[in-house]
């Protein structure tokens, strides 16, 4: 605990330099490409970032038994996430899909919804859920559940939802503020899971800036069994507004020695996969609202991660329709009677 009060200092110290820091941040690696292929699309700020060199970038795992080559993932998104969008995402050149989230509580109930959330597409090599509880024994109940029923292969819990009313009952984002009920449900989960199921903890870097908490649930939550964590380098107050706070990811990453961390937030294009590994030495990417509407995304980072350049410019418009058209086709008849 003492090492985590003295990285929220620095934390807290960090943030009021970030400006001034990023720029200093950008590490050029050598490539035998020195700038991106004819047509590829690049913003000004990434034009000189290459791609990964040999050995640079390292394949993610999460516990005992899965390992993803290229660590990239697709975020959970509320009502986005379908099994539709997963499958595509993967195709594209993703690692992993994370489902949208499901409620232990309504799972155990028996609720419909929530059932048919806690479902995969066939295709689907991972089965990767994404789970909320307030209750230690409804979690337990819930993991146990979907690894024995469903066959899940990962469990992500959900402690960074920044909805208002939601951190406002003292869940979500909010929920790290209690840290016993915290290492409560991170013990239930990782225990329920057992040792063939990595279970991983996604947070905010706090509610705000005068209640910033990451690190301290970071180093709580690997002392209670997490295979992994997952920050969203923003606060809950900041909703998805800029900027995301990669710094906070380098320091989570040295809070918690020899535990993966996987960073999120503002990775909007391929090379800012590369350079959030770069500047912060997390383990993996996670990517989520700058996808949407754009699934070549993770074949792009997919690419640089390792080590190439993307081998083709951005679709065209009749491209972009078409894959359009196959996504709401497949959503479709995915939800059939839940539409």
């Amino acid at each position: 605990m003492a090492a985590a009060t003295r990285l929220i200092g620095q934390h807290q110290a960090a943030c009021t330099k970030q400006q001034q820091q990023q720029p200093q941040q950008q590490l050029l690696l050598p490539c035998h490409h020195k700038q991106p292929p004819a047509g590829y699309l690049v913003s000004q700020q990434n034009t000189h970032v290459a791609p990964a060199a040999a050995g640079e970038v390292q394949p993610l795992r999460l516990g005992r038994t899965l390992e993803l080559q290229v660590p990239l993932i697709a975020a959970p998104m509320a009502g986005i996430t379908a099994a539709p969008l997963r499958l595509m995402y993967t195709q594209a050149g993703a690692s992993m899909a994370v489902s949208e989230m499901v409620i232990a509580a309504t799972l155990q109930a028996g609720n419909a919804a929530s059932r048919h959330l806690a479902s995969w597409h066939p295709q689907e090599g991972i089965r990767s859920v994404q789970l909320y509880g307030v209750r230690p024994q409804t979690l337990d109940w819930a993991v146990k559940h979907l690894v024995q029923e469903y066959g899940v292969h990962h469990i992500d819990l959900n402690f960074g939802c920044p909805v208002r009313k939601v951190t406002a009952k003292g869940g979500g984002s909010a929920l790290p503020l209690r840290p016993r009920l915290f290492r409560r449900l991170v013990a239930a989960a990782a225990a329920a899971a057992g040792p063939e199921v990595p279970v991983t903890v996604k947070l905010r870097m706090g509610l705000g800036p005068e209640l910033i908490t990451f690190l301290q649930a970071g180093v709580v939550a690997a002392d209670a069994g997490a295979a992994g964590l997952v920050l969203h380098a923003r606060t809950a107050d900041q909703q998805y507004s800029p900027p995301a706070h990669w710094e906070a990811v380098q320091q989570l990453v040295q809070a918690v020695p020899g535990l993966p961390v996987i960073g999120n937030g503002d990775v909007f294009e391929a090379a800012d996969a590369v350079q959030l590994m770069r500047q912060t030495g997390c383990h993996g990417v996670m990517i989520g609202r700058a996808a949407l509407g754009r699934p070549w995304l993770f074949e792009e980072a997919a690419a640089m991660l390792a080590g190439q350049w993307p081998d083709r410019p951005p679709p065209n418009l009749g491209h972009v329709l078409r894959l359009a058209l196959q996504h709401v086709t497949a959503w479709a008849d995915w939800e059939q009677d839940e539409l």
